[in-house]
């Protein structure tokens, strides 16, 4: 498997990828829902039947109160549209209903009546009040871009996660191969060492050292093949794999030259990241408490109006003719008048939370233009880093070949062998720990921006 092919598989169907998944379906019925609280809602009513056969409390015409025997059936139906005006905070209806009374005692036993409305007509209109509405115009659409902003943000912490597995098993693979390869040089130069101590051309400790390196090729041998098994569960946890398999990686191809200027990418970062979204809904929600502790704690004044056409008639026919109209309007007054300072007091905290949400946003912002600009200054050093340990690993491998070969001719001790062994290892990690940390580097930056400079453009999921 390559690298791409890691990822591709780490960001399909497995256990995280669900997860994000869930999280972003989540938002969206979330957003779906906040959307469909503003749009005009049908409802159709119904009472089938009201049956009622009591004694009630009835005043009478003359206004006596008298216990009344009562035997009737109601019937009703109507339907009833309602919305919202979320800039007004304006709640408005349109109703039209009908009802029939079935009388089954008293004078007027066995008669039914009608009650029609064709039409009604209602609103509520809270005046100088905190209007919730408005303000969830504003942040619902926020929340929603930002579950999509983290979900690509998710979506790239697994291709990191990716690069990480690949890499620790990718040099766990090579590290296994070079152990060995050692124990077959370490073998040989074992048995080429006895030949000599046995006709007196090295010395016993110069024997005892070669042995002494089979065995620490042996021991490192060791280590690599459970370093491999380690690397290997967590790829396959990475990549939802239950079967105790293992991997063959590919050797990762050449990241392109790219030149990324660090003020460019912290505006790209300001568009795509979730965390400029998030600093815009702190601040509106800190504006929003604001807000309500001002208009909450104040004057109350709120308007209500209704107006409809209805009328009665023993008939059907007859309910609908030579309507009534019916109005109402209610204007309702609350002035607070004494609360011992709660109202002050709750202003104050509103004003001093959105004064702490102010600073820590800035705070925030700057730690995270920082960040990318540190890591995008930071991505050319790794790039050299890598150039220079590979001319490195290039060099202690030739000086390797050549020191075997000419301890294979008496020309250099023990010793020296055992140095140029240890400086090819030290440079071969080093080299693969800075092509891991590149690698790193650059993913760190596409996930910070969510942006490819390769493709040279945003990244989308």
């Amino acid at each position: 498997m390559t690298l791409q092919e890691v990822i591709d598989q780490a960001q399909g169907k497995t256990r995280r990828t669900t997860l994000a998944d869930t999280r972003l379906t989540n938002a969206y019925w979330q957003y779906t829902a906040f959307q469909g609280s503003f749009k005009p809602r049908l409802t159709a009513e119904a009472t089938l039947p009201d049956f009622n056969r009591s004694i009630s409390l009835i005043t009478q015409p003359n206004g006596d109160l008298l216990f009344t025997p009562q035997a009737n059936n109601t019937l009703s139906a109507g339907l009833r549209i309602a919305q919202t005006i979320p800039s007004l905070g304006t709640q408005i209806f349109l109703y039209s209903g009908l009802e029939r009374l079935d009388n089954f005692d008293g004078p007027r036993q066995g008669q039914s009546s009608y009650f029609s409305t064709p039409i009604s007509i209602g609103l509520s209109q809270p005046l100088f009040q905190f209007n919730p509405f408005k303000w969830q115009q504003k942040i619902q659409p926020l929340e929603y871009k930002e579950s999509e902003q983290r979900y690509t943000q998710d979506m790239e912490l697994i291709a990191y996660d990716a690069v990480i597995a690949f890499f620790n098993y990718y040099i766990a693979q090579l590290d296994l191969e070079a152990t060995i390869l050692d124990k077959q040089n370490a073998d040989s130069l074992y048995v080429l060492s006895k030949g000599r101590y046995s006709v007196g051309r090295i010395a016993e400790t110069d024997l005892l050292q070669i042995e002494l390196t089979v065995r620490s090729a042996e021991f490192a041998q060791a280590q690599a093949k459970i370093d491999l098994e380690n690397s290997a569960e967590e790829l396959r946890q990475l990549l939802n794999i239950d079967d105790d398999i293992y991997f063959n990686l590919a050797e990762p191809a050449d990241l392109p030259e790219i030149t990324i200027d660090p003020e460019r990418a912290i505006e790209i970062a300001k568009e795509n990241r979730a965390e400029t979204t998030e600093f815009r809904r702190r601040l509106l929600e800190a504006e929003r408490r604001v807000d309500e502790a001002r208009k909450d704690n104040g004057v109350r004044l709120d308007l209500t109006g209704r107006f409809g056409l209805s009328q009665t008639d023993e008939s059907l026919s007859g309910s609908y003719q030579n309507l009534l109209d019916q109005e109402r309007i209610t204007l309702t007054l609350a002035v607070p008048i004494a609360d011992w300072g709660r109202s002050r007091a709750e202003r104050e905290i509103a004003a001093s939370e959105r004064e702490l949400a102010i600073i820590s946003v800035s705070q925030e912002e700057e730690a995270f233009e920082r960040s990318i600009d540190i890591q995008v200054r930071q991505l050319q050093l790794k790039k050299n880093r890598v150039e220079l340990a590979k001319i490195s690993y290039d060099v202690a491998q030739k000086r390797l070949d050549i020191t075997r070969k000419r301890y294979s001719i008496d020309k250099v001790g023990v010793l020296d062998l055992n140095q140029a062994i240890l400086e090819k290892e030290s440079s071969r990690q080093n080299f693969y720990s800075s092509l891991k940390d590149y690698y790193l580097g650059y993913y760190t930056i596409r996930g910070l921006t969510l942006y490819d400079f390769i493709s040279d453009k945003s990244i989308t999921y």
